[in-house]
């Protein structure tokens, strides 16, 4: 199902968070900003998250990986895409943290400045490019986990015709609530108001 680049999802909200992972509901989506290269941010969110699901953590790091060109360089294929990550079963095991969905939207090739020396350091793109990334993967973000779209997965995978009647696929596959750090922009040189004004134009907030 193609939906229009500003279509907005009703009733899914985005949920704001200030410091840590704290009281995150059961199925959670956890939205990060990341890059192409393969890490989180070692500060704050980043290490939390990483911290918390770390099998989450390596699932994302291997994604990158896979998109490695033959000289080591990570390439920037995935810039401005989402990828949710589900649930890990042993997560909750290994970190005592609920059990949640991680997306990760790319915003950046890479962090930091540049270093031509290195193939490991790209450099942050430029803030447009950076915003235009945060917006399509919003876009995508958006896409996914909206309801009719996962209502037509569910049924398409037990050979449904009508996607009403896939009701009894098990809640745990769908996301619930949308999670995000707010000062995530800020490793991409982004100001919180620039990405909430993203966010809103997807979302109802």
């Amino acid at each position: 199902m193609a939906l229009s680049n500003r279509t907005r999802i009703s009733g899914v909200k985005f949920n704001y968070i200030e410091n840590e992972l704290t009281d995150i509901a059961q199925n959670a989506t956890i939205v990060i900003l990341t890059t192409c290269q393969g890490t989180w941010k070692t500060s704050k969110f980043g290490e939390s998250l990483r911290l918390s699901y770390p099998l989450a953590h390596f699932e994302y790091i291997q994604l990158c990986r896979c998109r490695m060109e033959e000289d080591g360089k990570y390439t920037d294929e995935q810039a401005g895409r989402c990828h949710i990550i589900p649930p890990q079963q042993t997560e909750e095991t290994i970190s005592h943290a609920r059990p949640a969905f991680i997306a990760c939207l790319f915003a950046s090739h890479g962090d930091g400045n540049s270093n031509y020396l290195s193939l490991q350091k790209p450099g942050r793109d430029g803030k447009k490019k950076v915003l235009d990334h945060i917006d399509s993967a919003l876009a995508r973000l958006r896409h996914k986990i909206d309801p009719r779209t996962i209502e037509e997965m569910r049924a398409e995978r037990r050979g449904q015709e009508c996607a009403q009647d896939a009701s009894s696929m098990p809640d745990s596959e769908m996301p619930g609530r949308v999670y995000m750090y707010k000062y995530n922009g800020k490793d991409f040189q982004v100001g919180w108001e620039e990405v909430q004004n993203l966010i809103e134009q997807h979302f109802d907030g």
